[in-house]
């Protein structure tokens, strides 16, 4: 029923907030604050995945923030419509995630963030519908961000013992294996049993027939079944 159309957008964690996620209620308190930040920005409840990236483009650092793709339609209903919200300034929608990690996190003060990196896909407006670009989207946030098929063992270079190149056109990067180690291993502690895929608004959990349903149709099985 329609083309998708996509949204890209990043939730950074500030570093000296990366100690409280590692409880089971301050990790809920940074994605209740991600999820009230995008609401506020797009001003509705919309709808999509929240991907948890541990890392980024270095092995050996502790780097956690959301990776969001976000449906480009509300559901009134069973009726998608397409959402198209108002601009909105970076400054303002910086603002926006930091009021709510201090709400969310209980922050007093002096733990207060001065600065908070988000990213929001605006370079030919916020929602994409190319079937190329959304489909890289759509596997880029969802994927493992450690690929350990791109990495091995070096053990004769000066260089360094781990090489890693995950992108075919980039460069071989290389580490020291403990650092990799070291990270990999706190990062699988610090987010054991903590939900690294969460989908929001009317994609989520029991809705998710039902969004199916109004976004292609009945099936041939729910038709029959019906009749």
């Amino acid at each position: 029923k329609g083309k998708p159309r996509l949204a890209h957008e990043v939730y950074t964690l500030p570093p000296h907030l990366h100690a409280r996620i590692r409880t089971k209620d301050g990790f809920a308190a940074w994605k209740r604050a991600t999820l009230a930040t995008i609401r506020e920005i797009h001003q509705a409840d919309v709808a999509g995945v929240m991907n948890l990236h541990p890392m980024g483009d270095d092995i050996t650092r502790f780097h956690p923030h959301w990776d969001v793709v976000i449906n480009g339609y509300l559901l009134n209903g069973k009726t998608p419509k397409e959402h198209r919200p108002p601009h909105i300034h970076f400054d303002d929608a910086r603002s926006i995630y930091k009021r709510h990690l201090v709400h969310e996190l209980q922050l007093t003060p002096e733990w207060e963030p001065r600065e908070v990196n988000i990213f929001l896909d605006r370079t030919r407006g916020i929602f994409w519908s190319q079937p190329k670009k959304t489909w890289h989207m759509v596997r880029y946030s969802a994927r493992h961000v450690y690929q350990p098929q791109f990495a091995w063992l070096n053990d004769t270079g000066s260089t360094g013992d781990w090489w890693y190149k995950p992108q075919k056109k980039g460069n071989v990067v290389t580490y020291e294996g403990r650092a990799v180690i070291e990270n990999l291993a706190r990062i699988a502690s610090d987010f054991y049993r903590k939900k690294r895929r969460v989908w929001f608004g009317y994609m989520q959990n029991r809705q998710y027939p039902n969004t199916i349903e109004a976004f292609r149709g009945p099936t041939q099985d729910t038709e029959g079944a019906s009749s």
